[in-house]
This record gives structure tokens, sequence and C-alpha cells, in this order.
């Protein structure tokens, strides 16, 4: 009755034997129809040239117990019935020549929509992305998703059965890619580049990686991936290893980016998008072709998306268009006009990301509509614990990261970056707690997390030029009279944020999350040489001093997870550990009674604290609201003055999830281009 219906039988029901539809049909030819139609390719016929063999036999063999049947209880006489039967195999004889002669038929193509497990949401777009990603050989698909405000998972889906299901151990996933045999995934997690079984297992971590943007596996057993959002391509073996570098920036050409690489079938050769702003696709974003073994890259074509290899084209996006060019691997060259496969497909405009992935067997799925992952801010009570009575603030908009609130000293705004998806461009915005207006506060550049003086008067935030890699801390009046200050230029490497001021206005803390060099530094608010706090091998983030200035909660993952401590200050010494199961985004009640942080399960937990002068005593934590992680926001909250209220980040609700489309033996869209 359809073409899901066609292929739902084709995967799942048993013919009728001929039998039941003529009933003089010879058994054994019975037998091979119904070995030719088996569902285990195994038990099939491995070559037409087995069965031409076969009907020769039956045509010459002069002995058939059974083949004369009977019909409403007679028998045919003998020779009626071995004349039948001559005449019958002597079809199918011919029939089998016939076919292992002819050319076969192009196969039919199928279109259909994959619908996702009850209650989950999928992460398409944003920095933590996780399109969809066919297994080369298209029996499965893998993508993240959530369900409710849970960590988003690794999940996989069997194409032929339709299950699918999360693996244990992927939390906070992004950016999954197969190994070439599709047995194997890799993906990226905790500033981790990880592997781990499809069939679910243990998770083993290959190299640090502080923002995965893409990887890809080769036969060989090498591994080649983008670490972070400023960085080339660096190599590591699948077994474990050391990373090597393998691609360079090209700083004369204004390159910012090296991402979403993707392996040639000769295993040495890679294709990649280069980029050459900070955000979004900036301009001339191409797909260049390199090798393993270094040297110069070369310029296959300009395309605003990511790219893959099919045998013969290359698949990529074009204006929200799924297209396919041909390829030759060999001279590694494209020609020919691009043919549209899909319009309306899904592009994540800041990050060149298209939400298409093709197997190497004739498959293909992708995603349509819009591909920003807008969010609503929302003001909600502590005792409000399914956040049923929160207030949203104006209208939703794709804030940078997710996230990132900051509220001012006096309660009434908050700040927070949007981003602008034309130029991929974010800028700072003040949003009225009892309006929910919004008025610009930058321009001209990409701004990123921002704190407030704590007069209010002024904003601190990290930002960098169009087309530059270098970012900057600015200060910046909150009346917008005078232009900004930069107090300090910093390596993009480093991933700086903006945490927090001090309470007596005189320092800035940023915090640095290069895993060559994790750091956390104090900066002069009047401008100055910036001091070094930390400088460990284990991550350090989110500095926030307490109110009365004698305490600092701060992010560690030297344990192997993140967990949320509090140390004295600005001497640095003895420490107390506030997280026990992993934590992040500490914040401090203005009156320095509680600490606020994450769990690992997305609940907001209170602790209440005991400051006398150099004395610390945390209580115990009470567990409040949940909120999912929305991107990689520093922080998804902040606390209001009364300590009773938060302005959180929640996910804008669609009226129904963008559907993912299906297509089996997509060449057939090529027609006779």
């Amino acid at each position: 009755k359809s073409q899901i219906s066609i292929a739902s039988a084709i995967l799942d029901k048993e013919p009728a034997p001929i039998s039941s539809i003529h009933a003089l049909a010879p058994p054994a030819l019975e037998h091979i129809v119904e070995r030719a139609l088996a569902k285990d390719p195994d038990e099939r016929w491995q070559s037409a040239s087995d069965i031409r063999a076969e009907l020769k036999w039956i045509s010459a063999s002069g002995s058939h117990p059974g083949l004369a049947r009977t019909t409403a209880g007679k028998r045919f006489p003998l020779r009626v019935s071995w004349a039948i039967i001559g005449v019958l195999a002597g079809l199918a004889f011919v029939l089998a020549s016939i076919l292992i002669e002819r050319p076969s038929t192009p196969v039919q193509m199928v279109k259909s929509t994959i619908l996702l497990p009850e209650g989950t949401t999928l992460t398409s777009s944003g920095i933590f992305a996780a399109p969809l990603e066919l297994s080369p050989d298209g029996t499965k698909l893998l993508f993240v998703a959530r369900k409710g405000e849970e960590p988003q998972m690794v999940w996989v889906r069997q194409l032929d059965t339709g299950v699918a299901k999360s693996l244990a151990g992927t939390e906070n996933a992004n950016r999954p890619f197969w190994s070439y045999d599709s047995k194997s995934i890799g993906f990226f997690a905790d500033r981790k580049l990880k592997k781990i079984d499809a069939a679910g297992g243990p998770v083993f971590t290959l190299a640090d990686a502080v923002e995965g943007r893409g990887g890809t596996w080769n036969a060989q057993g090498t591994i080649l991936f983008s670490p972070a959002a400023f960085a080339g391509l660096y190599a590591v073996p699948a077994a474990g290893g050391p990373v090597r570098e393998v691609t360079k920036l090209d700083a004369k050409e204004g390159e910012t980016t090296h991402r979403y690489p993707e392996f040639l079938p000769d295993g040495k050769h890679f294709l990649f998008l280069t980029r050459h702003s900070g955000a979004g696709a900036g301009l001339h974003p191409a797909i260049e072709v390199g090798s393993l073994a270094g040297g110069d890259t070369k310029h296959i074509l300009e395309a605003g998306s990511n790219v893959q290899y099919v045998p013969g084209y290359l698949l990529y996006v074009r204006e929200h268009a799924l297209v396919a060019q041909k390829f030759d691997e060999k001279k590694l060259e494209v020609s020919g006009e691009p043919a549209v496969l899909a319009d309306d497909v899904m592009v994540d405009e800041r990050f060149s990301r298209g939400v298409f992935t093709a197997s190497q067997n004739g498959v293909i799925a992708f995603q349509s509509g819009g591909g920003s992952d807008e969010t609503v801010l929302r003001v909600v009570s502590r005792s409000d614990l399914e956040m049923r009575q929160a207030k949203e603030l104006g209208d939703a908009a794709p804030y940078f990261n997710g996230g990132d609130p900051a509220v001012s000293p006096d309660g009434k705004s908050a700040l927070a970056a949007i981003v602008d998806l034309h130029s991929g461009q974010s800028n700072l915005w003040r949003i009225g707690l009892a309006t929910g207006g919004r008025d610009r506060l930058t321009s001209g550049s990409d701004v990123y997390t921002a704190t407030w003086s704590p007069d209010g008067k002024e904003v601190a935030y990290i930002a960098s030029a169009y087309q530059s890699t270098i970012r900057n801390a600015m200060v910046q009046s909150i009346s917008g009279t005078g232009a900004a200050r930069s107090l300090v230029s910093m390596d993009p490497i480093s991933l700086p944020e903006m945490s927090t001021w001090s309470p007596d206005g005189k320092l800035l803390y940023v915090a640095g999350g290069d895993p060559r060099a994790n750091q956390l530094w104090s900066l002069p608010a009047s401008g100055g040489k910036p001091t070094l706090l930390f400088k460990d091998i284990a991550f350090y983030s989110t500095p926030q001093v307490s109110p009365d200035g004698h305490f600092m909660a701060y992010v560690t993952d030297e344990t192997g997870r993140d967990e949320v401590y509090v140390t004295t200050y600005p001497e640095l010494g003895r420490r107390w550990q506030i997280s026990q199961s992993g934590g992040g985004e500490p914040r401090w009640r203005r009156d320095g009674k509680e600490i606020f942080f994450f769990a690992a399960d997305n609940r907001l937990q209170a602790v209440p604290v005991k400051i006398s002068g150099s004395d610390f005593e945390a209580g115990q934590p009470q567990s409040l609201f949940a909120v999912s992680k929305k991107g990689i926001a520093v922080w998804r909250y902040d606390v209001l003055p009364d300590g009773q209220h938060f302005v959180v980040t929640t996910a804008k609700e669609r009226a129904a999830a963008p559907n993912i489309t299906l297509v089996t033996n997509w060449t057939n869209l090529l027609g006779s281009k």
C-alpha cells in the first residue's frame, strides 16, 4: 500500500511459497526460490552460477519424488505431470540464463521518516552538536539525544529493526563518528576524545580535546580529529598512543580553523573544512584535501558546510540544499555541476555544519528545518522544583553557547550574548528582568562570557575581532558612554572565560582550558599585567570570590571529573571539596550564606555554608530544579540578590521535532545528471 510497507515486508515478512499460488510448482524449484529470498545473506545463493547449476540438475534429473502434486483431491496423469514439470524446468532454466546475461535493473529508491525514541530530543546543532551519522555499512544510525533534563548521550539505532538504545558512559557526548568497520564509535566529551564499542561497553580516553570539531577513523587504525575551535587537525592511534599535529592554520591566508575531517578510501588523504573567521562561514569557506604525511593541502571547492565522500561523489550543503558533485578520488578533483538531492536541509550557520550523513552503500539521512537551537531565559523560584511557575523573559533567541546569564548587582537586569546567525557573530545584550526587553551593548566583535562590576556601572567580557583568533579582555561602561577598553590580549587556544569581578572591584578573573597549560589568572580591572594563580595539568574554571573576599569557589577535574572546591583567598591555602559526585558552575549567594552548583544529574544544588574569619564549613546539599545544558555555556544560571530566585536558560519548546529523512539508493535522485 505504500513504499514503507514494501520496505517493511522486505525486511520482516517471509514471502508466500510458490505452491500457495501455483499448486503444480515443483518443490525443488520452490526450494531454490526460497533460498534466493532468505533474510540472512549468508543463507542465500552466493552467485547466479550456483542457481544455474541447481536448475540444470532439476532439468537433468530423472527422478523427482513428490513432483506430481494433487489439486482438489485429483491426481494428474503421470505423463501430464512430467510434461508440466519439463515446461517449468525449461522456463526456469531460460529465465536464469536471461538474468545472468542481462544487466541488473536499478533498485527502487525508498524514502522513509525516522522517529526518535519517545521522550528524547535530538541535539543536532550548537557547540554540543551531534548531527546524524550513518555507519559506513549502512546498517546503523547514531545520534546524540537527551531525555528531559538528563545529560545527552550517544544513541545507536539498528535500521533493520528500528530499535535504538543509548550507550552508558557517553554522557555529555558530542560530534560522534564511526570507525571504518562500523563496529566502534569515537566521540568528544569532558574535553577529551574517547571511543566505545557500538554495542556498548567500557569507554576509553584517547586524547585531550577542549572543544572537538569532528573526527574520522581509517582502516589502518588512525583517528584524525579537530581538538578545538581555533586549531588544525591532529592524529592519534585508535588503540591509544602519542598525538601528532597533521595540519597547521595558514595565518597568511587568514585561516582560523580546520574542522570536520573525512578520510578518503586510501586512508591517507582526507577532506576537511577551513574557515576564515571566528564564527560562521566568514570569507571563502573551503573544502581542502590534506595528507597524513603532511605537506601542502589542495583546494577542492568553496562550501559553507562539512563534506562527505561516497563512491564517485562529494556530498555537502549549499544554501540549505544537500547536493552531490562528481569527485575523482585519484585525481582529487571535482567535475560537473552539483546535483540537488534535497532542499531545506538543516544547517548550523555558526558552526558551518550540515545535518546530513551518508553510508558507503547508497543510504543517506538528513534533517530538515532550521538549525538554530534557541534558548529562553526564565526566572525560577527555588521552591518550584518542576519549573511550572517559571516566568519567561522576552522571546527565545540563539544565546551564545546556550546560556551564560549574569544578573546585575541590583537584580534588575541580566547580561547575555546573542548570536547573529547571518554574520555568525555574537553581541552582548542587557535583558530587563521585569519586562524581558533587550538592548544591545556591543558591536563589531564576537563577544563571549561577561560579568558585572560590583557597583553595576561597568561590564567586563571576552571578545575577538571578526576574522581574528586573538581574544581580548574588555571593560565597558553600562551607560554606553565612552569606548570599551582592552585590558589584555590572549591566545585563543586558552579559550579564556571571563569569570567574575573581585568584591572590591580591583581585579577580574579569567580562566583558560588549554590542556597543555591549564591556568587561572587575575587581571587588574584598571589594566596591567595579569597574575597567574593556578597552572596545573588539571582543568580549572569558573572562579568565584565570596562576598566577604576571603574564599574562592572554583572547579577542577584533577580527580578525573569536574568537582567544585572552595579555597582560602587571596592566599591560596586550605581547601574544601563541595561536590562529591561531580559538579560545576559554582555561584555564591549574595550574602555568602550558600553556594550553588549543578550536579552531574543536571539538578541545581544549594549548599549552606558557615564562614567565621578563616574558618569555613559546608552543610548538606539541597537538590533544587533540573536544567539540562544546552551548549558549552560556562553558566546556565545566575542567582538573584534575594537568594530565592534564579535566571536560568531553557530550551525553546518545539511544536514538533524536525523530521529525519532516510533515503535508500539515493543515486536514483541524480537522474541523468
